[in-house]
């Protein structure tokens, strides 16, 4: 299995279900709001998704592109400064755990 798999089956299990904890956290409308605002376009991505697998990638210590690493810092999932390592922020990871929680 390749990492972007894993990283893809990762998702898919934290975007399961329809009511998420996380929402207290950091609501999906909000998300998807910010997409559009910004004009982000991931292709068949869904907004949720571009961030649930931006932060797994974080937390794996892996890099995402500018734009997803922008929302996410938006956010207030990740800090760092574009160029250097990122981190999840505590918001970040209570976020991330709540959506794999949902999942079980």
């Amino acid at each position: 299995m390749t990492e972007a798999t894993t990283t893809t089956e990762a998702a898919d299990v934290a975007n399961s279900g329809s009511s998420h904890c996380s929402d207290a956290i950091l609501p999906e409308q909000t998300i998807i709001e910010y997409h559009t605002e910004i004009g982000a376009d991931f292709g068949s991505s869904t907004p949720v998704r571009v961030v649930v697998e931006g932060l797994l990638k974080v937390a794996c210590g892996w890099a995402n592109g500018s734009t997803c690493n922008s929302i996410l810092r938006h956010h207030e999932l990740i800090e760092g400064k574009h160029g250097e390592t990122v981190r999840l922020t505590r918001r970040g990871q209570k976020f991330l755990w709540e959506r794999m929680k949902a999942s079980n």
